[in-house]
């Protein structure tokens, strides 16, 4: 098996203007291991199994387990559990995982088959006892998908026990069907555990989406890797958002004494992701030139090739124009914190909120062009285009709740306009920056500024 082996690449303006404060990174990683994976992978299948699931749903349900199930490789190890106010194993019928060979993946199957309804939803039990199982073989590369239709039966406080008691012990992926289940909730659960969020409206496709996903969870290339960003004593790395696949916050912890923020990845197959890293530091004069940071991915002791981000200001604002992957992504988290404000506000029955948020939302997708979110939203508000305004027509309506975004695929044009993403083409300003570009010192950044951003890799060993 090859080692895996991580590749960075930064896309951003490094022109900013004296007065700026902030600058926003496109940061692409991609994991490559020639088709190896890593570790013993187990996988825990939970499937809601309450009265609201009787029908198509629960069908469809068992379908996706079973589809699940059948996916898994030989070496790996699983569970089956059914999510009511308890969670049952379906399989096996011990609180342990199983060996997927032929003949257990077939005796699971047909306990799928045979899972009765059951009552209830209690999600914070069911992360706890699918940790339970997890725990009976130490050491595993442990991952749960999660299934259901409905919001949370638990009290808020024993909920959030669940929660932290199940911490860094697996990670999650959680599935939505059906009309009422929360993507706030399903939302906090997957930032939480390092998953994705998904909601499948056609019960058609969830066989095929759960296959997907336990494919995924159990042909990993890397069992744990962490982003290392180190900056001048007056840079802050102020936020860290996952784009691609799923929206995710991370958070990111800070060092003094070597001025590295480190913000955990989790478990990576052979994959390509983005994110956005948003960067906070003092005004500057026109001229001045430094680094911003050095960005790099460590895992099992490794450490990739790193990426200078570096800045210089000029009083020329012509050149300090945002990239379009940066605007592009930028947008999509603004449109996210805005539906997800405007679910919290339909869920405690605040629908003049939610509306002001949907219209944020609305104005947002729309100035920049994003065509798939502005479809999305008219699925669950009236849009008139003439005034660019929405009303949500009536807040009790079923689906007004599950309005999710996700970023499904990357910019149309990732480099921006008049470059690339490895900072190849036109050159944005009339002295573009090269690969050696670090040779600024660190902490001459306490006079300088980053803000809107363009493309220049800044492609160095990182210190």
């Amino acid at each position: 098996m090859t080692d895996p082996v991580f590749a960075l690449q930064a896309d951003y303006n490094a022109n900013v203007s004296p007065l700026s404060t902030e600058m926003a990174v496109v940061l692409s990683v991609s994991c490559s291991a020639g088709g190896g994976v890593v570790g013993d992978s187990s996988v825990v299948i939970v499937i809601d199994h309450s009265p609201s699931m009787a029908g198509e749903k629960f069908v469809a349900a068992r379908r996706a387990a079973v589809a699940a199930v059948e996916t898994l490789r030989e070496d790996a190890r699983f569970a089956v559990l059914a999510g009511g106010e308890i969670a049952v194993p379906i399989y096996p019928r011990t609180d342990e995982l199983s060996p997927a060979d032929a003949e257990s993946k077939a005796e699971a199957m047909a306990a799928i088959e045979a899972m009765p309804l059951g009552s209830l939803t209690y999600t914070g039990r069911w992360l706890r006892k699918a940790a339970e199982v997890l725990d009976t073989r130490p050491g595993t590369l442990g991952h749960i998908i999660l299934l259901t239709d409905g919001q949370t039966n638990q009290e808020p406080a024993p909920y959030r026990r669940d929660l932290a008691q199940c911490r860094g012990r697996f990670t999650c992926d959680a599935v939505g069907i059906g009309v009422d289940w929360s993507p706030t909730q399903l939302g906090e659960l997957t930032e939480a555990f390092h998953g994705a969020r998904h909601f499948i409206g056609d019960l058609g496709d969830l066989p095929g989406h759960f296959e997907k996903l336990s494919h995924n969870s159990v042909h990993r290339a890397v069992e744990s890797a962490e982003l290392r960003v180190t900056t001048p004593t007056a840079v802050r790395l102020s936020r860290v958002r996952q784009m691609i696949p799923n929206q995710l916050d991370l958070d990111a912890a800070h060092s003094e004494s070597n001025r590295t923020w480190t913000v955990r990845l989790g478990p990576w197959s052979e994959e390509t992701r983005e994110y956005l890293l948003n960067f906070q530091y003092p005004k500057g004069t026109a001229g001045a030139r430094s680094r911003l940071a050095s960005v790099a991915v460590s895992s099992g002791g490794e450490r990739s090739e790193a990426v200078n981000v570096m800045r210089e200001v000029t009083g020329d604002y012509q050149f300090t124009q945002l990239p379009d992957s940066v605007a592009y992504y930028t947008a999509q988290a603004t449109i996210k914190e805005e539906t997800d404000r405007a679910t919290a506000a339909l869920e405690r029955g605040d629908a003049e909120t939610a509306q002001e948020h949907y219209q944020n939302a609305y104005r947002t997708a729309e100035s920049h062009g994003i065509g798939e979110t502005v479809a999305k939203m008219g699925k669950v508000v009236s849009i008139d285009r003439r005034t660019r305004t929405v009303q949500l027509d009536d807040p009790e309506r079923e689906d007004a709740y599950t309005f999710t975004v996700d970023v499904d695929t990357p910019p149309p044009h990732p480099g921006g306009a008049g470059g690339s993403r490895d900072g190849s083409g036109p050159a944005p300003a009339p002295s573009p920056r090269s690969a050696d570009d670090g040779r600024a010192d660190d902490d001459r950044a306490s006079d300088g500024r980053a803000a809107d951003s363009r493309t220049s890799d800044g492609r160095a060993s990182g210190d």
